[in-house]
C-alpha cells in the first residue's frame, strides 16, 4: 500500500470517529449546522475516493449525500428511516476501510441495497427540450447503421429500403436540426436507390456513408464512454490444474503487452491512421487472448477476443478510431489490466474477483462489433503488393479482366480503372487498398529476451555489492600495501577491474526507462482534460532515460500528483486562455535527462503559474509562517509542500484538498532527491525533480576530516586544490568564500558542519574539494584525500532519521563506516550563502541524530 493510501486511511478513520460522535448528537438534537458539517465531510470523502479509484467508498459517500440533500432541502424530515440509512452508510464505510487496511482492496460487498434505499436526488441541470432519444442514442444507432451500410450490396434493394427507413426515423427523433437534415437526405438517397436503382449504385452508397459520417462527427459513440453502474461482485477461481509458474509468466508478459498497447492507443487518438500503432494494440489483444485461452482464463479470453475484433475493424478501416471508440478501447485496456492483476493475486493465494464493469463492457464491445469483412481479403500473401493480385486472391475479381484493365488503364489509378470497368466493386477495391497498406506496413520484429524474476535480480545486485566490499578490503589490506607483494597486487588490481565491469553490468540490468511512467501520466492528462473540459497537449521528451528500477515505483505517484495539479489548477479553461491571448490548448511537458550523476525530471506547464501572494496569505492564515519578510521566491514556493497546505478556492474531485504534495516531498526526500520550483505568474510553472541515478553502488572519493571518514560521490567532484591565503574571503552576514579562477564560491568547513574534533582548520594547510550540482558549486574543506573506491550505499536507518548534508553510509575497505555526503544539499546551502541570505549553519550531526 502506498503512502497516499495510508494517509487516506488514517485521515478518514479519524474523521469517521468524529462524525459518528456528531451523528449521535444529531439523532437527539437535529440541526442545520450538523447537516452542513456532514455534507462537507461526505463531499470531500467522495471526491478523494474518486481520486484514489475507490468506487465502493465513493458510492457510500454518494448514498449518504442523497439522504443529507433531502434533509437539508427540507424535502424530508429527520425520520427513523433517514437516521437508519445514515447509520448504514457509516457502518458500510467502516467495513470498507477495514477491508482496505487488511487486504489492500475494498470490501467485496455490493452497495446496491444501500443505494437502492436512498431517496432519489432532485433532477437539476438538465437541458430543456432534450429528449432521451436525442444525441447519445441517435449517435449509437447511426454508427450501427454505418457499419451495416459498408457491408451492404448495392443490389440488395430490400436492405437499402430498410436502412433508408431507419435513417428517416432517426432524423425524426434527433434533437439537432442540422444533423436531422443530413440524416433525412441520406435516407432519401437510399430509398431512391431501392426504388429505381442507378447508373452507379456503389457511388450512391459511398455518398450516403459520407453523409452519415459527417452527421455523427463529434457525437461518435459518446455513450460508450459512460461509466457503467457498479455490478455485483463475482468471485473467480483459477482452473484446478493451473500451473502457477506459467500463470506468473503470463502475468509478466501481459503487463508488458498492456503497457505497449496503452501507449499505442494514446498515440492513435492523435493520429488515427497510424497503422503501426493499430498493429501494436491488435497484437497485444491477440496474444493475451491466445495465452489466456490456453491457460483456461475464460474472462480474459472473452474480453481480449471482443477487443481484438474492435481493433480489427480499425485496422481494416471499417470504423474510425475516435471519440467513443477510443474510450471503449482504453476501457478495455483498463479492465484487462485489472483482470491480469486478479490473476496475479490468485497465484499468491488471494481472492480473485471480476473487475467492476466487466459485463457492461462486454455488452458495449459486442454492440460495437459487427459482421466482419471476408478474412481472405485481409490475409493476402505478403508478397502480393498489387491491388489486382489482392482482389484475385480474395476471389473478388477475375484474373483475365484485371489483366485486361491493367493493360488499358493508362495514367488512371488501377483501383479507379477496375471500378469504372466494373471489373470489381467500389467496396471490394477499397478493402483491397486497405489490405495493401497493411502489407506495406509489415510487422515489427520482436527482440529476443530472457525473463528473470526480480527477486533473483535483486539478490544478484546484493551479492555484487558484497563482492565490491570484499574486493575493497583486500585491495586496502596493510600487508598488500607494504609493497612486498607486487605480483599479488597486479592480480588483485586485475580482479578489481573485473569486479567493476561486473558491477556496471549488474546495475545496467536493473535500469529501466521512464517510458512506462510517462505513459501513465499521459493517460492521466488525457482523462482529466476531457473531464474538466480543457484542451491539453502533452509533450514527452527523454522517455528512454534510464533509472534504477527500485526508484521507479517511488517516483511514479509524485509525478502523477503533480500532473493532476497542473491540469486542474495550472492550465486555464479554453475561453480564459483566449482572453489572455494564449492558444486555447494548454501545454504540459515532461522531460527526463541525466545531469551530473543524477536523473532530472522536469514537469512544466504554460498555465497560470503559482500565486506568490496567495501562498503567503494562506501560510500566514494557517500559522505556517509568522512573517514573509526576507522570504525569497524559492522559500515561498516550498511552502506548498507543507502538509494540508492548499490555496484552492474550490475543492475538486481531482485536487485542492491540501494532500498530495507533502507526500510527493516525502517520497523524493526518501530517494535522497530534491524538488525545485520556478514559476512566473500567467506564464507557467516548472517542477524539477533531481534524483540519484541509483541507490545501490556508488563511485566515491574517500576523504578524511579529523578522525572521521566521508565519501564524496566522484561524479560530483569537479576539482580539488590547496588555496592561497589571498583567495580566501570572509564577508559579513554571508560566511566564508573562496576565489577559484575568477569565481567566488561558498566554502564549508566539514569539521564545523559535523562537529569533528582535531581536524585541519587552516584552509591553506588542508584541501578544498569543489563539488557541483549543474551550474552551481561550492568548496568543502577536508584534511586529505585517501583515494577513490566503489562503495555500497546504505541508509542510516529510521533511528537516525534525516541528517542534513548526509545521504547515507557505506562500509569502507578497513571495515569502518564512512558517511556519504549529500552534495546536492550542500550546494543548495551554498546558494543561500552566496545569494546574500543569512549565514546558514547545519546542526551538529549528533544533535540531528538525537532529534531523529
Amino acid at each position: 500500500m502506498n503512502e497516499m493510501m495510508e494517509e487516506f486511511l488514517k485521515d478518514t478513520r479519524q474523521g469517521l470517529a468524529g462524525l459518528e460522535e456528531k451523528l449521535r448528537v444529531f439523532i437527539s438534537a437535529p440541526s442545520e449546522e450538523l447537516v452542513s458539517l456532514f455534507l462537507k465531510a461526505f463531499q470531500a470523502l467522495k471526491k478523494e475516493a474518486r481520486d484514489l479509484n475507490l468506487s465502493k467508498i465513493e458510492s457510500i459517500a454518494d448514498a449518504a449525500l442523497l439522504v443529507l440533500d433531502r434533509i437539508g432541502a427540507g424535502a424530508g424530515e429527520v425520520t427513523a428511516d433517514n437516521v437508519a440509512l445514515l447509520k448504514d452508510c457509516f457502518s458500510a464505510l467502516r467495513e470498507n476501510l477495514d477491508a482496505l487496511d487488511k487486504t489492500g482492496h475494498e470490501a467485496p460487498v455490493p452497495q446496491a441495497d444501500l443505494t437502492a434505499q436512498t431517496p432519489p436526488r432532485a433532477e437539476t441541470g438538465s437541458e430543456p427540450g432534450r429528449s432521451e432519444t436525442s444525441t447519445g442514442a441517435a449517435a449509437m444507432s447511426l454508427n450501427d447503421v454505418a457499419a451495416l451500410l459498408v457491408q451492404l450490396d448495392a443490389e440488395n434493394l430490400s436492405g437499402c429500403r430498410r436502412l433508408g427507413e431507419t435513417l428517416q426515423e432517426l432524423a425524426g427523433s434527433h434533437a439537432n436540426e442540422e444533423v436531422a437534415k443530413r440524416l433525412r437526405e441520406a435516407g432519401s438517397k437510399l430509398l431512391a436507390l431501392a426504388d429505381s436503382g442507378g447508373d452507379n449504385p456503389d457511388a450512391v452508397l459511398q455518398e450516403v456513408a459520407s453523409a452519415i459520417e459527417d452527421a455523427t462527427q463529434g457525437e461518435e459513440l459518446e455513450e460508450l464512454a459512460a461509466a457503467p453502474e457498479p455490478p455485483e461482485v463475482i468471485e473467480l477461481t483459477l482452473p484446478a490444474d493451473a500451473d502457477l509458474e506459467l500463470m506468473g509468466e503470463f502475468v509478466t508478459e501481459s503487463r508488458e503487452f498492456i503497457a505497449e498497447a496503452e501507449s499505442a492507443l494514446l498515440s492513435l487518438e492523435v493520429d488515427p491512421d497510424k497503422m503501426e500503432a493499430v498493429n501494436t494494440v491488435f497484437r497485444a489483444f491477440h496474444t493475451i487472448k491466445g495465452t489466456s485461452g490456453f491457460l483456461g482464463l475464460k474472462p480474459l479470453t472473452e474480453l481480449a477476443h471482443h477487443a481484438e475484433s474492435l481493433l480489427s475493424k480499425v485496422r481494416n478501416r471499417e470504423i474510425h478510431f475516435s471519440g467513443g471508440y477510443a474510450d471503449l478501447a482504453l476501457r478495455s485496456i483498463d479492465t484487462l489490466k485489472g483482470l491480469v492483476e486478479q490473476v496475479d493475486h490468485a497465484t499468491r493465494g488471494k481472492a480473485m474477483v471480476l473487475p467492476a464493469g466487466y459485463q457492461d463492457l462486454l455488452k458495449l464491445l459486442k454492440r460495437a462489433d459487427h459482421e466482419r469483412f471476408p478474412e481472405n481479403m485481409a490475409e493476402a500473401p505478403p508478397d502480393s503488393m498489387r491491388v489486382g493480385d489482392i482482389l484475385v486472391a480474395a476471389q473478388k475479381a477475375d484474373r483475365e479482366k484485371v489483366d485486361q484493365v491493367a493493360a488499358q488503364q493508362g495514367d488512371e489509378p488501377i483501383g479507379v480503372a477496375l471500378v469504372r470497368s466494373k471489373a470489381a466493386s467500389l467496396t471490394d477495391v477499397a478493402k483491397a487498398l486497405r489490405a495493401q497498406q497493411r502489407i506495406a506496413a509489415g510487422e515489427k520484429s520482436s527482440e529476443s529476451t530472457v525473463r528473470v524474476r526480480t527477486e533473483r535480480l535483486d539478490r544478484l545486485i546484493d551479492m555484487v555489492g558484497e563482492l565490491v566490499i570484499a574486493q575493497s578490503m583486500v585491495a586496502q589490506d596493510a600487508t598488500l600495501n607494504a609493497g612486498t607483494h607486487h605480483e599479488l597486487g597486479k592480480k588483485i588490481s586485475h580482479a578489481g577491474k573485473i569486479v567493476r565491469e561486473l558491477q556496471d553490468l549488474s546495475m545496467s540490468m536493473r535500469m529501466v526507462p521512464f517510458r512506462a511512467t510517462f505513459q501513465k501520466t499521459a493517460r492521466v492528462v488525457r482523462d482529466l482534460a476531457r473531464k474538466s473540459g480543457k484542451i491539453v497537449e502533452f509533450d514527452v521528451k527523454g522517455e528512454d532515460t534510464e533509472i534504477d528500477r527500485n526508484m521507479v515505483d517511488h517516483i511514479t505517484d509524485p509525478l502523477v500528483h503533480m500532473v493532476r495539479n497542473a491540469v486542474d489548477h495550472g492550465i486555464e479553461p479554453p475561453d480564459e486562455r483566449e482572453k489572455l491571448g494564449k492558444p486555447s490548448s494548454g501545454l504540459i511537458s515532461v522531460k527526463a535527462f541525466h545531469s551530473g550523476g543524477n536523473v532530472v525530471v522536469e514537469l512544466s506547464d504554460d498555465g497560470r503559474g503559482l500565486d506568490r501572494d496567495k501562498i503567503i496569505q494562506t501560510a500566514l492564515a494557517t500559522g505556517l509562517i509568522e512573517s514573509d519578510k526576507g522570504l525569497a521566491d524559492v522559500d515561498v514556493y516550498n511552502l506548498i509542500f507543507a502538509p494540508g497546505f492548499s490555496t484552492a478556492a474550490e475543492v475538486t474531485d481531482v485536487s485542492g484538498r491540501g494532500v498530495g504534495l507533502d507526500v510527493v516531498k516525502r517520497n523524493v526526500d526518501a530517494l535522497r532527491g530534491r524538488i525545485e520550483i520556478t514559476s512566473s505568474p500567467g506564464v507557467g510553472c516548472k517542477f524539477s525533480l533531481r534524483l540519484p541515478l541509483t541507490l545501490a553502488i556508488t563511485d566515491g572519493m574517500q576523504v578524511k576530516v579529523g578522525d572521521e571518514y566521508y565519501i564524496v560521490p566522484t561524479i560530483n567532484i569537479q576539482v580539488s586544490f590547496r588555496p592561497s591565503s589571498s583567495a580566501l574571503f570572509t564577508v559579513a552576514r554571508r560566511g566564508e568564500l573562496v576565489m577559484l579562477r575568477g569565481e567566488l564560491m561558498a566554502m564549508f568547513r566539514l569539521h564545523r558542519l559535523f562537529d569533528v574534533k582535531g581536524a585541519v582548520e587552516d584552509p591553506t594547510k588542508g584541501l578544498l574539494v569543489v563539488v557541483g550540482d549543474g551550474n552551481r558549486r561550492c568548496a568543502l574543506l577536508v584534511d586529505e584525500l585517501l583515494g577513490q573506491q566503489q562503495v555500497v550505499a546504505k541508509s542510516l536507518g529510521r533511528g537516525l532519521g534525516k541528517v542534513q548534508g548526509i545521504s547515507g553510509g557505506a562500509i569502507l575497505g578497513d571495515g569502518k563506516v564512512g558517511l556519504i555526503l549529500d552534495t546536492m544539499e550542500l550546494v543548495s546551502l551554498a546558494r543561500q550563502v552566496t545569494s546574500g541570505a543569512e549565514k546558514v549553519e547545519l546542526e551538529p550531526a549528533g544533535v540531528t541524530a538525537a532529534q531523529g
